[in-house]
């Protein structure tokens, strides 16, 4: 009752906030814990206190502040981050649901949503130099079919590699082409199957044709009368075949 200092730490017991515990006075070693050892009314001192809130985070238990504890939140450090939050597009899992996808697009289905995917259908080009970001099939070196559609990304719409249509030769595995159907005069396919799309086809001369608005059509080059009608018959004689 008559020491000046109990605990004989050096430090009077007026200064000492801690006057029975010898660990306890001004200046002595901070240590991350619930203890002010230096009594310097700070807990944190030099450690790491993220939301702030005077408790340093080796002893919080919720280190970010966002109400949720460390132990079930999947980003501790992050206070937007926590089970329930609001979910944004973009690569990380507010939630803490393990989908970064939720009830945005993932064309590919590869688990990251279109709007931070590079690629969104997967076809292996970035969406920058693909001129179909959301269609496999679209992207460039693909192979050009006849289906009004620049599959390769070339600029050009059902154009081979040689400049040549790819509608000429076999091709009624296209919807409204095939051996029976009238040749269409502008659309750039070979709709009855003879070889000859649009102008060079006759049928676009003579009126065999669903739409004759060809610039072609009765123009410079046009094909004779009797030339028309021998493609005529022969086309209905192979029909009839």
């Amino acid at each position: 009752c008559t020491d000046p200092d109990d605990d004989n730490d050096g430090s009077d017991d007026t200064q000492d906030c801690a006057p029975l515990d010898l660990a306890v006075h001004p200046g002595a070693d901070e240590d991350c814990d619930d203890i002010d050892s230096d009594c310097d009314g700070d807990l944190v001192d030099e450690f790491d206190d993220t939301d702030d809130d005077g408790d340093p985070d080796c002893t919080d238990p919720d280190d970010d502040g966002d109400g949720h504890d460390d132990g079930s939140d999947c980003d501790p450090l992050d206070g937007a981050v926590y089970e329930g939050a609001t979910e944004s597009c973009d690569e990380v899992d507010s939630d803490c649901d393990g989908d970064l996808v939720d009830d945005f697009d993932d064309t590919d289905g590869d688990g990251t949503p279109d709007c931070v995917d590079s690629d969104d259908d997967g076809d292996g080009h970035d969406d920058g130099s693909d001129c179909g970001p959301l269609n496999p099939g679209q992207h460039p070196g693909a192979t050009e079919t006849c289906n009004q559609v620049d599959d390769d990304c070339d600029g050009n719409v059902d154009l081979g590699p040689d400049g040549e249509s790819v509608c000429v030769g076999p091709c009624d595995d296209v919807e409204g082409v095939d051996e029976q159907s009238l040749e269409v005069c502008d659309d750039g396919l070979d709709n009855d199957c003879d070889g000859m799309p649009d102008g060079e086809d006759p049928e676009c001369f003579s009126g065999g044709c669903t739409d004759c608005s060809s610039s072609v059509a009765g123009g410079q080059g046009a094909v004779p009368l009797a030339l028309v009608v021998v493609v005529g018959l022969l086309k209905r004689r192979r029909r009839a075949g």
